[in-house]
């Protein structure tokens, strides 16, 4: 017999209390599903229509995974076994009666919002052996526990959404007990559907409800269905001209409301209204307040009037008519003043349409974008109303509450992106917005008590399920979240969907995939804005051991990773996994291939390499494989189910067209040529023939140094790491080829062959036989018809510290390089502590100070650091003298008006200076990181802001004197929370050209 067993970590995070279903009966449990009988569902009927939508729901679960549908009944059916009562306090007699009884008190739940009990009561009523009791304090809270049984049997709330299939299960009992939910974390919980016009829509409109050719009614149903299986209870629907405004089919609120759900309008459309499609300046006059209140404020009540009996948060304020700044002339002053009149015209509609006590009516202001700037200058929200503070649009809030806003009556919500149309740079394709950053995001913003409302934006719900879910879990139990766990919710996830064997290699790839992807998003691989051509990219193909073709690799062993899970699954399974993970993996290593192939050609057409033609047709063949999987994922998974929803190039954008590749004319004779690490320039045994110059376009590569293009990076004892060079053809005709080094403690990958395509040959050190001294040189002759080129060695093998003795981090190359949560020691203050968030960053591992509301501190003084957090690295340097210390963080935001991103930092006990991440703009530094597009305009020009969010750091730099060569501690104290550290880099100038940075200089065996 086969039985259910439900993995713990996914009991924790995704659902109720473990241990609540399990496959063996024992005296006193109820069964469920036991001996081939379904346990019978009775709901009262004057009880709430949600809660007879969730029976019906709960039925056909039950059926899907036992394969017998069990009967629904009402409160007055006769004897039975065992049954599932349904209802809500006040709503259902018979639970009512339970409690009155004492069978079931239930006084708990009385006034509470949104909670629920599930109990397993013995004899509950004449004729009955048992029952299952769901209660739920409101008519939301019974729904929530009855969808919160579905996934106890194994159903997924994305059972429809993402086809995922329950299990089959033949016996499903439920233990003895009590368990209790809610009130969530969270009062109002949900999402914003935007951007709709490549996926949500079309495929609403042609393929799921194509009679009405729109998100209507038949859409709607689908997703309040979702929202209650994720226990959410808020809805922003879509709101863009392609789709007609939601309050246009009447059925739409009276669904909302048969469902429970609260609606609400975005963030740019107040008082339920959707101006792109309900406004009409030619019989409405111009949207703008200053000239046309009558108007506006008649076109307000109108909504109000039609909706007014619903459950609803009211947005209030007003901006344009499609996310933009409001429509108004004047002063700051001057608009600070409309926009107050207009909060007491609107509330005066609301008192009149929906409660004569307005505060007692739930609203919504929301500080989105230029509206942020409006409420710094003094605006004054009614107490009662909610503040809603938004994240910049790529994941980092712009401004939590203060100790006087978290006061408020109203209290305080959150906006937050997992999908954005707008710029710097669109991101509507692939979900990349990794839990992690959710996470560290959301929980400053519950630890600042904003818990009134959270709404995410999910575009087009597809494919940003995973951040979703994450997103709404949090929300309604923020216990369960105490600290990063990306990884054990991917597990738990994994389990769910695709079977507990596959868990942990499912979440370890996705757990890689938030990592690549929150370095450079795909839809960014242009390195461009919105509107801008395309540029070359930032990952080097020539540093650090070819940074490009590392992250095409590490792409490419998901692409395995993924397939090798998708093999093993069972077929009704696969369809899940393509929508989940294979789609997205494959999709995200895709245009990685054509953006990094792409800027290869033009590396190799000006190095003169034959294999340019080669890696122009891998870049379109990239593109031609994102054709052909979105074309699989529109028309062939779940037999066309999603057809029209995915896009592959939403809005058309330069970085989804095929980039042009450079070219190069071959020689017609046996030429070749060399080109070693760290170097853009080649060595060619055949320089007649000139090659293109596109020095300007690959500038920031790598080092063009003429008298050292030959040299490869320095091999260093405390590392012993590995370098390259490449041979390659210039010519037509393939040809043999040798390399010997000229001495016996050079090794390389291989010594001879035949150059077909291009060969990359691997150098290392055999450290046994190297001189000892600090200057260790060799070379390697490089034979081949027409002449011969030597790649010199230089090797750094200092007498000192036996390697056991040295600390995990050694300069080599010139650098110092540190994971910041690969710390040495670290010291708390009190509850206040760096904290280290293992799946959050561009290298997968980060640290911060926790709580996030800790005090800063006032100043650098060694007095005031006494009482701040702090972290210490310690390292060994070759060198001394001038240094610069490097800091890359995350782009985050001050969590307050006024404050700022402060740390200090030392070494070896010097004075501690202080640095701002808010002040290390492009104006203060020289950036490493700074990309130059093409036409020659730096994108440091661009806001610094900017330039952050699509590279996913910020960067701070600051001087330091290192005394002498030898072993040294780098401190780091906190001085703002807030402070998210990725990596630091001690520059000794050795610092070379890339997008990341230099990876870790772990000393050898340091790991």
């Amino acid at each position: 017999m086969r039985t259910l067993w439900l993995c713990l970590a996914a009991a924790v995070l995704l659902r109720a209390d473990a241990g609540v279903v399990t496959g063996s009966y024992r005296e006193g449990d109820f069964r469920l599903f036991y001996r081939g009988a379904a346990a019978e569902i009775r709901v009262a009927p004057e009880d709430y229509k949600v809660v007879h939508i969730a029976a019906a729901a709960l039925a056909h679960d039950i059926e899907r995974v036992t394969g017998t549908p069990p009967r629904v009944a009402d409160m007055s059916a006769g004897a039975a076994r065992s049954v599932i009562l349904l209802g809500t306090l006040g709503h259902s007699p018979a639970i009512d009666q339970l409690a009155a009884r004492g069978k079931l008190p239930l006084d708990e739940l009385k006034g509470q919002w949104e909670s629920f009990v599930t109990a397993v009561v013995q004899a509950p009523m004449p004729g009955v052996e048992e029952a299952l009791v769901i209660a739920g304090s409101d008519r939301r809270g019974t729904a929530f526990g009855v969808f919160d049984l579905s996934q106890q049997i194994g159903v997924s709330p994305w059972t429809w959404w993402a086809d995922v299939p329950p299990a089959h299960q033949t016996t499903l009992i439920v233990q003895a007990g009590r368990n209790r939910q809610g009130p969530p974390s969270v009062e109002y919980r949900g999402i914003f559907l935007n951007d709709e016009d490549w996926g949500l829509r079309p495929w609403a409109g042609k393929t799921y409800d194509p009679a009405l050719g729109d998100i209507g009614p038949k859409t709607y149903e689908r997703i309040f269905e979702l929202l209650l299986r994720l226990k959410a209870n808020l809805l922003w629907p879509a709101m863009h001209a392609c789709t007609q405004a939601f309050n246009i089919y009447p059925d739409n609120k009276r669904l909302a409301d048969d469902y429970a759900i609260v609606m609400s309008s975005s963030h740019a459309e107040p008082m339920l209204r959707t101006n792109l499609t309900e406004w009409d300046s030619n019989v409405r006059g111009a949207w703008n307040y200053q000239t046309n209140s009558a108007g506006v404020l008649r076109y307000w009540d109108e909504r109000a009037a039609e909706n007014g009996k619903f459950e609803n948060l009211y947005e209030i304020g007003m901006r344009g008519i499609h996310d933009s700044a409001m429509p108004a002339t004047g002063t700051l002053a001057e608009r600070v003043a409309l926009l107050e009149r207009i909060f007491a015209d609107q509330r005066n509609v609301l008192a009149k349409r929906v409660n004569p006590d307005v505060t007692r009516v739930p609203q919504l202001f929301c500080a989105y974008k230029e509206v942020l700037e409006l409420y710094r200058a003094n605006l004054k929200v009614p107490d009662d109303v909610t503040l809603g503070w938004s994240d910049d649009n790529h994941g980092y809030i712009r401004q939590l509450p203060d100790d006087a806003e978290q006061r408020r009556r109203g209290g305080s919500g959150i906006y937050y992106h997992a999908s954005y149309w707008g710029a710097p740079h669109d991101y509507l394709w692939l979900n990349s917005t990794p839990p992690a950053l959710i996470w560290e995001e959301m929980s400053k913003a519950f630890a600042c008590n904003a818990r009134r409302m959270w709404v995410l934006n999910v575009g087009d719900i597809k494919p940003a399920e995973i951040s979703t879910e994450y997103f709404l879990s949090m929300a309604w139990d923020m216990r369960r979240f105490p600290e990063e766990n990306q990884r054990q919710f991917l597990e738990a996830w994994a389990a769910r969907e695709f079977g507990a064997p596959l868990a942990q290699s499912t979440a370890a790839l996705m757990n890689r995939y938030f990592t690549l992807g929150y370095a450079r998003k795909p839809e960014h691989m242009g390195f461009n804005l919105n509107a801008g051509t395309v540029n070359r990219g930032d990952f080097s193909p020539v540093s650090y051991g070819d940074e490009a073709g590392v992250r095409q690799e590490q792409y490419r062993a998901l692409e395995r990773a993924a397939q090798a899970i998708y093999d093993k699954l069972p077929p009704e399974r696969r369809d899940a996994f393509y929508e989940l993970v294979l789609y997205p993996v494959r999709g995200a290593s895709l245009i990685n291939q054509k953006m990094i192939e792409t800027d290869r050609t033009y590396l190799y057409a000006m190095q003169g390499r034959a294999s340019t033609a080669a890696h122009a047709n891998l870049a379109r063949q990239a593109f031609v494989e994102i054709e052909r999987e979105t074309d699989t994922f529109n028309n062939s998974i779940a037999g066309g189910k999603w057809r029209n929803m995915m896009s592959s190039n939403p809005r058309n954008l330069p970085v989804f067209d095929l980039p042009a590749p450079a070219m190069a004319t071959l020689q017609e004779v046996a030429a070749w040529g060399v080109a070693v690490e760290g170097h853009l320039k080649s060595l060619s045994a055949h320089p007649a023939r000139p090659f293109a110059d596109y020095s300007a376009q690959i500038a920031r590569w790598g080092k063009s140094n003429d008298n050292s293009v030959d040299t490869l990076p320095v091999f260093d004892s405390a590392t012993r790491g590995k370098h390259f060079f490449d041979l390659f053809r210039s010519g037509s005709v393939a040809i043999e080829w040798t390399a010997t080094p000229d001495v016996d403690w050079v090794r390389l990958s291989a010594r001879q062959g035949r150059l077909g395509d291009d060969q990359r040959i691997w150098v290392d050190i055999d450290w046994a036989k190297a001189p000892r001294g600090e200057a260790g040189n060799a070379a390697i002759h490089v034979h081949a018809p027409g002449g011969e080129q030597v790649v010199r060695v230089r090797c750094f093998n200092p007498d000192g510290p036996a390697l056991e003795a040295l600390p995990r981090f050694v300069e080599s190359g010139g650098v110092v390089s540190m994971l910041a949560g690969h710390f040495t020691r670290r010291t708390d203050r009190g509850a206040a502590g760096w904290r280290t968030l293992p799946s959050l960053g561009r290298n997968g591992g980060t640290v911060t100070v926790l709580p996030p509301t800790v005090a800063p501190i006032e100043n650098a003084s060694a007095g005031a650091l006494s009482n701040a957090p702090s972290l210490e690295y310690d390292f060994y340097s070759f060198d001394a003298g001038k240094a610069r210390i490097l800091l890359y963080a995350l782009p985050t935001m001050p969590l307050h008006e006024g404050r700022h991103l402060r740390y200090a930092v030392a070494i070896d006990g010097g004075a501690p200076l202080a640095v701002d991440m808010q002040a290390a703009g492009p104006q203060e530094i020289e950036d490493p990181l700074a990309a130059v597009p093409a036409g020659g305009a730096n994108v440091d020009a661009v806001h610094a802001w900017e330039r952050n969010v699509l590279r996913a750091a910020a960067l701070a730099v600051s001087d330091a004197i290192v005394a002498a060569a030898g072993k040294h501690t780098l401190k780091i104290w906190m001085m703002d929370p807030g402070v998210v550290m990725d990596k630091i880099v001690v520059d000794f100038g050795g610092l070379a050209p890339s997008c990341l940075g230099p990876p870790e200089t772990v000393r050898y065996g340091g790991n």
